[in-house]
């Protein structure tokens, strides 16, 4: 059996990348941190995901960021709907 994990980091505390790429240069450093560390948070809930497959006999891929390849995957995957 194989899975998929599909992350996007909408932001939740952060604002996103949208509140990135919208930082004044004063704000720029701490909108950095926040969403790196909402990054941060995302690994370590990948990395236990894919332990507990790889405990059950399964191999997946990781993807990040899924939405800049959406269309591309919806396809493969046989989804009309969005992904996330």
């Amino acid at each position: 059996m194989s899975f998929a994990v599909l992350v996007e980091n909408v932001g939740p505390f952060s604002g996103g990348t949208g509140a990135v790429l919208a930082a004044t240069p004063e704000a720029l450093a701490p909108s950095l941190f926040g969403y790196g560390e909402e990054w941060f948070g995302i690994g370590a809930c990948v990395q236990n995901m894919w332990l507990a497959a790889i405990s059950f006999g399964m191999k997946g891929a990781y993807l990040a960021d899924v939405t800049i390849a959406e269309a591309e995957w919806r396809s493969i995957l046989g989804r009309p709907d969005r992904l996330a």
